[in-house]
């Protein structure tokens, strides 16, 4: 009887013990799966928008830099040809550029 009793003790610690590591288990598995959403949610929402915005960005510096660019090409010559008449008198006359 004492053997039986000490076997049904030790069998009801084993199952208290699986009891707790089952829970421990349900809560690690709702964790994982809050998680994986968190993922999901990053890689396919938060990392789509933040590389759109990237690439928007990069094409309106492009764009600023191809104003830019055509600007000074424009403004360059009429910047720098008075200077070049008073270094090459000759090449340039001033009745000719204006």
């Amino acid at each position: 009887m004492a053997k039986s009793r000490e076997t049904y003790v030790k069998a009801l610690e084993a199952l208290v013990r699986l009891a707790s590591l089952q829970t421990t288990f349900m809560t690690l598995d709702e964790v994982i799966k809050v998680t994986n959403r968190r993922v999901n949610a990053i890689e396919y929402v938060i990392k789509p928008k933040i590389e759109n915005t990237i690439a928007y960005i990069l094409e309106e510096l492009d764009e600023m830099e191809r104003e830019e660019f055509f600007r000074l090409k424009k403004v360059y010559p009429y910047y720098f040809l008075p200077q070049l008449c008073d270094y090459f008198p000759l090449l340039f006359s001033r009745t000719v550029m204006y």
